[in-house]
């Protein structure tokens, strides 16, 4: 049934972004709005890495030498 409502939602961002281009003063936030409910702008990752602490690219970055060098003890 999820389906239906991400359809519903990605309909009525269509019709915003045709609603905006057609517009005489082009609306950038009604844009941005509409780009989000067709998931053009994955908002949910950018909150992510906005709000992600700075130690978490330093546990990536370990992970990731770890991961080219298995075979290292440490």
């Amino acid at each position: 049934m999820g389906w239906v409502r991400r359809g519903i939602v990605a309909a009525l961002g269509a019709v915003l972004i045709v609603d905006a281009l057609v517009m005489s003063p082009f609306p950038v936030l009604q844009f941005v709005v509409a780009l989000i409910m067709l998931g053009l702008v994955p908002i949910d990752a950018i909150i992510d890495a906005a709000t992600r602490p700075a130690r978490d690219q330093a546990d990536i970055d370990h992970l990731r030498d770890v991961m080219r060098h298995p075979d290292e003890p440490g």
